[in-house]
């Protein structure tokens, strides 16, 4: 598989939501109108290991772009003695 721009990329497979939340603006009164305010939110195990690694990805290239080098993984020290 390949891209336009040759850039990576990756695939994501988990499940998506929206989640619906509301509250009255007053005290709920029973089969009558109630004032109040819906929102939504996107949420989802999929949605978001894709997001992180979107925003990820997005802030190494900053990185780089600043002239920020690649951490390097610290030497470890020699433990095949300890039994």
């Amino acid at each position: 598989m390949s891209n336009e721009k040759n850039l990576p990329y990756a695939v994501v497979c988990g499940g998506v939501n929206i989640d619906i939340g509301a509250h009255s603006f007053a005290p709920l009164r029973a089969k009558d109108s109630n004032p109040g305010k819906v929102e939504l939110s996107l949420g989802g195990v999929g949605r978001n290991i894709a997001h992180n690694m979107a925003w990820l990805l997005h802030c190494i290239e900053a990185g780089r772009a600043a002239g920020f080098e690649h951490p390097q993984n610290p030497k470890r020290p020699m433990t095949n003695f300890i039994r």
